[in-house]
Formats: C-alpha cells, structure tokens, sequence
C-alpha cells in the first residue's frame, strides 16, 4: 500500500509540474481582407493578445500571402491599433484599426496603391 501511494505521489508531482510549465496558445481570432479596386479577398487571422500586440496572416485563394504585426492598442481594450503586412508579390499595407460598436475588430488602409478593408 505505501508503495502505492509513493507512485502516485511521483505521478501527481510530474503531472502539476507539466501543467505548470506548458503556456496557453495565443487565441487566433478569424478576419476577412478585401481590396476594393481589385475585389481580391483574403482569410486570415490576427494572433495574440488583441489588447497589446501579435502577429496577423492573410492569405488568397491564389497564392498570395501577406504576414505582419499589429500593435499600439489602447491598453486593456481592443480600440485602436495599426497593422503593417508584407505580402509575398511585393505588397506592402498599413491600416489602422478600429473596435465598431459590437466590439468587433476593423481596419482600413493601403495595401500598395489599393484600399484594403479588414475586418473581424
């Protein structure tokens, strides 16, 4: 019996210190990208904290991919920030983002001579 307890002491000790050690993914919260001249449309995500900073992924059907930062929240809300892209064909875009009155995340800008719209 004390033998029993002892394996399940050590099995209980390498479970919590296991638990303690792995971190939580950061969430990845789905957006839609469309250029409005072109009418080419990306999927993404932004991913990290939408209240500090993270990274952001769009992606079209037809092979172009576009990665970047977000940043500058306001502190503990997900009001305003910016995003800077760079696309695997050259393209660069900068958008500002806003929180619209449902708490969802949007952005406007350039993604080279083009209007992007981004939205949650």
């Amino acid at each position: 019996m004390m033998r029993l307890r002892g394996t399940a002491l050590i099995s209980l000790a390498l479970i919590l210190a296991g638990c303690a050690t792995q971190s939580r993914p950061s969430p990845e919260i789905p957006i839609t990208g469309r250029v409005i001249e072109s009418g080419e449309v990306f999927r993404g995500y932004f991913k990290g904290s939408t209240s500090s900073s993270g990274s952001v992924t769009l992606s079209r059907s037809g092979g172009v991919t576009c990665t970047g930062d977000y940043s500058n929240f306001s502190t503990g809300s997900r009001g305003l920030g910016t995003v800077a892209l760079t696309c695997d064909d050259g393209r660069k875009a900068d958008i500002l983002l806003h929180e619209n009155k449902y708490g969802k995340l949007f952005g406007v800008g350039k993604l080279g001579k083009d209007t992007l719209i981004i939205e949650e």
